[in-house]
């Protein structure tokens, strides 16, 4: 099961530092992560639930309205899912950076 993380300050590695130094460490490890591919895929899988919830609610409705609420329920189940995969690849690249930055210091 994963763990889910609500904040940035949740986060095993990054408990320690101050809220500034938190968000900028994150942003290291986040904008990293961008470039595996997996992370990429599951973006795009974003995306194509949210547009299967669009569809879906304008089949369900006949209405834009249900387009926008199908698109809104699916992109945001979804997108959650896709925040927790990313940040498990975001703390593999914090660890690493963390582990550089203290043997650069020692």
């Amino acid at each position: 099961m994963m763990k889910m993380y609500w904040t940035i300050g949740a986060i095993p590695g990054l408990q320690p530092f101050e809220r500034r130094e938190q968000r900028r460490i994150w942003r290291v490890g986040a904008t990293a992560s961008f470039g595996e591919w997996r992370v990429l895929a599951a973006l795009f899988v974003c995306g194509i639930v949210s547009s299967i919830g669009s569809l879906a609610g304008h089949l369900v409705t006949g209405h834009i309205w249900g387009s926008v609420v199908g698109a809104g329920i699916l992109g945001g189940a979804s997108s959650l899912i896709v925040g927790q995969y990313i940040t498990r690849f975001a703390r593999q690249h914090i660890s690493v950076y963390l582990a550089q930055r203290a043997s650069s210091t020692s």
